[in-house]
């Protein structure tokens, strides 16, 4: 059985949410402020690193390209995003059959708009925001080069 993740791994997961966060907030002032927004991204690459911020820049290309498609084709892929990280890293998480998932995809994604459009959340939609993070994996996709594989013992059914 695999082992839970070390405090060194729960620190670099920690760092790269927190960078992603930052680098989305980033970019939505990118159009009215690009001077800053370089001065940003500058600040970033020395507080996590050029490595870190590459990731993180790449990870953002693929989902802005995502961005572009029509909204259930985005959501399709969200959906199997999370299927196939589930299997492998489900645990002992609850998994969110559709209907479930899309209710909880949907405001999770009201609240990094927030998260995009301000800067910032306020100290209770933040914690929503990591709950909502944590139960539909989706900072695994972050970190998936570093966490130990945790399949659930019941796995989503075949086709889900």
């Amino acid at each position: 059985m695999p082992s839970a993740p070390s405090p060194d791994i729960d620190a670099i997961v920690a760092k790269r949410t927190k960078l992603f966060e930052r680098f989305a907030a980033a970019l939505a002032h990118l159009p009215t402020n690009p001077s800053q927004t370089e001065k940003t991204f500058a600040d970033l690459v020395r507080e996590f690193g050029e490595a870190e911020v590459r990731l993180v820049s790449a990870i953002n290309m693929r989902r802005m390209t995502e961005e572009r498609k029509p909204p259930q084709e985005r959501l399709e892929i969200r959906w199997r995003e999370y299927v196939g990280l589930y299997r492998r890293f489900g645990g002992e998480r609850p998994f969110a059959p559709r209907p479930a998932f899309e209710k909880l995809h949907t405001e999770r994604m009201d609240c990094f708009d927030r998260l995009k459009s301000s800067g910032r959340l306020s100290p209770a939609e933040h914690e929503r925001f990591l709950g909502l993070c944590e139960l539909l994996m989706t900072s695994h996709y972050i970190c998936e080069d570093l966490l130990p594989e945790t399949p659930p013992k019941n796995p989503p059914p075949a086709g889900a």
